[in-house]
């Protein structure tokens, strides 16, 4: 047996292993879909299954995507873990006003240090690492933290914010 590489990939929101290129040809496309088991000589199960959000594990340790959408008057930031999510804690900076949120016991695994998003009230995302959490800063393109919400979903973290201008929070 000679173990094969893989690598991350997210699937509708799910975290899941993606057979490396040298490997792909071993899958029997007409019994198993493309990049979601992977095909071992020694008979052993898949490295990594795909999980539905009740099958997620307790606790992720590492941040592997941050995706932004809006419509509907809302704009949605999604921060997507290995795992479910654990503490966390949410305070607004003022002079830009931002929303900062840590995360405790996580580190990111992604390469962007700062992500432009231009997406509804949502200007930019940051992330910054420290050696007990990972800091997510949510920058805006108005002059005030819009009215938000805070959900802990399988294995991410969703920050809902309302179009309008009014300061607030609800937290799961």
């Amino acid at each position: 047996y000679q173990p094969r590489s893989v690598e991350p990939v997210v699937l509708k929101g799910v975290v899941a292993e993606k057979l490396a290129p040298e490997a792909e040809e071993e899958v029997n496309s007409e019994t198993a879909p493309p990049d979601t088991v992977e095909v071992r000589e020694d008979g052993a199960p898949p490295m990594a299954e795909i999980r539905a959000p009740s099958a997620v594990p307790a606790k992720g340790d590492r941040i592997v995507g941050i995706k932004a959408e809006s419509g509907g008057g809302e704009t949605v930031v999604t921060i997507v873990g290995n795992g479910a999510p654990g503490s966390y804690n949410s305070f607004r900076l003022d002079s830009p006003d931002r929303l900062v949120i840590d995360i405790w016991g996580v580190k990111n695994s992604l390469h962007e240090r700062s992500i432009d998003v231009n997406e509804g009230v949502v200007k930019r995302v940051r992330i910054g690492d420290h050696p007990d959490k990972s800091r997510i800063v949510i920058d805006f393109s108005g002059d005030n933290v819009p009215h938000h919400s805070i959900d802990k979903v399988g294995n991410a973290l969703m920050v809902t914010f309302s179009g309008g201008d009014g300061v607030g929070t609800d937290e799961e």
